[in-house]
């Protein structure tokens, strides 16, 4: 299972280092004779384990290899096992207790209380058998240890919904903010195209009218009206030119810059390493094909914050030949099987309304891809009068 992506804060992180120092200074007496060899070995665990626990929350590599986390959180385990069993001192469950702290962040509820018993269960093995202690102390220690490794269990696992959750209402106002947006332009833009269609079909007709009579006029009439009705030839001429060069400047603005509309969206996500790559211009003529490619990179960067092993996404768009071609990437961990859930069922149908195609790959079974081609709907040609 990939390790989630929750990250402690700093004074959390300090107060797990403070309990192990505790911990240690109290552990310095202990109440049996050791070797000299198996006091190296105590202490030594005892660095084991604080390496193990700062590597767990700081080390890089962990999001790229999951596996290493998990590695390091057995590590503490078995290393307060073993100051247990060679200490005797009841107070190393404090170690236990940090420990409980960091298992959610791997695994879930069920697999977290799992391994907790089981943890639990070799030490209640290692204090009956090895220690001789009576029921009672047992039960009194046993359920102080239960109840305190239960508390930082819970405190953790309500920390990583409310980051979950939060992470959700962050993405679902991204995409709140981004729709506004694009029904505020494709209203106004629709407006426009309105009156850029009436003014074709109302007044370029008239003028036209107007123009074919003037014609007739001049043809039939005097030599001294003629240059008059040259004049207002002319003049109804450049006017038709010029209503036909309005409505057409009109429907070339009321293509959508995506590449404006993406980078907007990106700024609206912090805390995400997302790199956008586009060509300058980047504009779609459909509203709703633009819709739906934003709704493709949001759905994207959606699958990647709860799929992926890392908090970065790169996502590259192309023109060429009327066709779009679009790459989303994101490491994924060690993964090999592909499994198509409700968000990748979304991209494909978002694409197959398009009539475009989409691939999922896995690169190097640690980055997520998805590959995407989708010929571009052109804009509505103006009539010729």
């Amino acid at each position: 299972m990939l390790a989630r992506k929750i990250e402690l804060s700093w004074p959390v992180v300090l107060g797990g280092g403070v309990a192990w120092l505790v911990t240690l200074l109290i552990s310095v007496q202990l109440p049996i004779e050791l070797s000299i060899a198996l006091q190296v070995l105590y202490y030594g665990v005892f660095a084991v384990y604080l390496c193990c626990y700062l590597l767990f929350h700081y080390l890089p590599a962990q999001r790229k290899w999951p596996q290493l986390q998990q590695l390091c959180l057995y590590l503490q385990l078995v290393s307060v096992l073993l100051l247990f069993y060679l200490s005797h001192l009841n107070v190393i469950f404090i170690l236990l207790v940090i420990v409980a702290a960091q298992v959610p962040i791997i695994y879930n509820q069920k697999q977290s209380l799992l391994l907790l018993a089981v943890v639990n269960g070799i030490w209640a093995g290692i204090f009956l058998l090895f220690w001789q202690q009576d029921l009672y102390t047992f039960a009194l220690q046993l359920s102080l240890q239960l109840s305190f490794q239960l508390f930082a269990f819970s405190a953790i696992r309500i920390a990583i919904k409310e980051q979950h959750s939060r992470e959700k209402l962050q993405l679902l106002n991204v995409q709140l903010q981004s729709t506004r947006a694009l029904l505020s332009d494709s209203v106004r833009k629709s407006e426009r195209l309105n009156i850029s269609r009436d003014l074709h079909d109302i007044c370029g007709h008239q003028l036209t009218a107007l123009h074919l009579n003037l014609e007739f006029a001049v043809q039939t009439s005097s030599v001294e009206q003629r240059q008059v009705l040259l004049q207002c030839k002319d003049i109804a001429s450049q006017l038709l030119a010029d209503i036909r060069r309005v409505v057409k400047d009109i429907r070339l603005d009321a293509e959508l810059d995506l590449s404006t509309v993406l980078q907007q969206f990106v700024e609206k996500l912090p805390g995400i390493d997302l790199q956008l790559n586009y060509p300058n211009g980047l504009k779609v003529s459909s509203h709703g094909q633009g819709e739906a490619i934003l709704r493709i990179c949001q759905e994207a960067i959606t699958n990647a914050i709860r799929h992926g092993s890392e908090k970065s996404v790169s996502i590259s768009l192309s023109q060429q030949d009327n066709q779009l071609y679009m790459r989303i990437a994101n490491p994924c961990g060690n993964i090999n099987d592909l499994k198509i859930g409700v968000g990748l069922a979304s991209i494909e149908q978002r694409v197959e309304e398009y009539s475009g195609s989409v691939e999922f790959n896995y690169l190097n079974s640690d980055v997520f891809e998805i590959v995407i081609e989708m010929p571009l709907i052109q804009a509505e040609q103006s009539e010729n009068a």
